[in-house]
């Protein structure tokens, strides 16, 4: 080596006083033990039980990299490339936030040992905070969670926690008002897979500290399905797209789904309650048609009959085959339901209307 591999070892401080910007976000009140920074020259790599590292540091390296290495054994061995690399014990106690993330994974551990890049402004105190949080990336992957109220047509595996600048990749095209505006962004990754309808839907999930609209703090599933294809069984509607939507609050978790769909050509946004009892998971989605609506004619599909198009529908919920909305013919309400005997394609439908004279029909 021609240029010297640096090491910084620091006793106990806040997340905030390393990281700038931490102050206000999740990760206020996190602690940090155990701080080694290694500074490798470019294009060199450091093996961690290389000799020449000083006994004080390289004791820091393993405590980290061996419990690191319990739910992650490949850590042991990890090499320390070109940058500033961070290892430390992060105490999240008294992190509200942070606390709150894990326990919306049945995460019981508070201390979490943590790897990761941290960015070559770092120790310029001059610098913009947010230059100086630029190429902040720390991991650490989780052992085996226990998410409450997790339906048992969902599976999860792969989970990691992420401490990161950008937005993670997962999730940057999906719903912007439950993404915070700056970072560092908190976040747990894992691998979804969910059974629907006889079809496994995967998503590349994340678990996301945010605030609602009141200001409350929440933890946010989020994630899109490699594949709608499927989701729906009532014939002549298909999905667009399939997202997470699901909310953490309150120690309780509200499991939901949405998208776009498409209902025999016509467009409409669905929203879908996850409801699971007695280990039986049902889907009930209710669909929005926009500013332009859903009539009876689209349900209809290929079915003509004059006037369906003249009767609009609202609170339009799906459960498996069968679709039921409220409606309004004459002046009078009522309820429409449609479905599919074996072997229909255009759907059967049904009107039921509340007590109107016999001139109104």
């Amino acid at each position: 080596y021609q240029d010297a591999v640096m090491a910084v070892t620091l006793d106990r401080l806040g997340f905030g006083n390393l990281v700038p910007g931490a102050s206000g976000t999740p990760l206020e009140g996190v602690s940090i033990d155990g701080l080694t920074l290694m500074m490798v020259p470019t294009g060199k790599s450091l093996a961690p039980g290389d000799a020449s590292i000083p006994e004080r540091i390289a004791s820091n390296i393993k405590q980290v990299l061996d419990d690191l290495a319990k739910s992650q054994p490949e850590r042991a061995e990890t090499q320390f490339d070109a940058g500033v690399t961070m290892l430390a014990e992060l105490d999240i106690k008294g992190s509200n936030g942070v606390e709150t993330l894990m326990a919306s994974a049945g995460v019981g551990e508070t201390v979490l040992p943590m790897i990761g890049k941290m960015g070559p402004q770092m120790f310029n105190m001059k610098a913009d905070p947010k230059l100086r949080m630029k190429g902040l990336s720390l991991s650490m992957a989780l052992p085996k969670i226990a998410v409450p109220g997790l339906p048992s047509s969902f599976k999860l595996t792969k989970p990691v926690f992420n401490i990161s600048e950008v937005v993670p990749p997962e999730i940057g095209d999906l719903d912007p008002d439950k993404i915070p505006a700056n970072g560092p962004y908190t976040t747990i990754g894992l691998d979804l897979a969910m059974q629907a309808l006889g079809r496994t839907h995967q998503f590349d999930a994340l678990m996301l500290l945010g605030t609602d609209a009141a200001g409350k703090q929440v933890v946010d599933m989020l994630g899109r399905a490699a594949d709608a294809k499927g989701f729906f069984s009532f014939a002549g509607l298909t999905a667009k797209t399939l997202d997470l939507a699901a909310t953490y609050t309150e120690q309780s978790w509200d499991f939901r789904l949405k998208g776009e769909a498409q209902l025999n050509g016509a467009s409409a946004a669905y929203d879908v309650e996850v409801r699971s009892e007695d280990g039986v998971v049902d889907y009930i989605a209710t669909l929005d048609g926009g500013e332009r609506g859903i009539t009876a004619a689209d349900i209809a599909g290929g079915a003509k009959l004059a006037g369906l198009d003249q009767l609009k529908l609202e609170a339009i919920t799906v459960t498996k085959d069968d679709l039921v909305a409220d409606l309004n013919f004459a002046g009078v309400g009522g309820e429409i339901a449609a479905f599919h005997p074996e072997g229909y394609q255009d759907a059967v439908m049904a009107v039921t209307l509340d007590r109107l004279g016999f001139g109104n029909l």
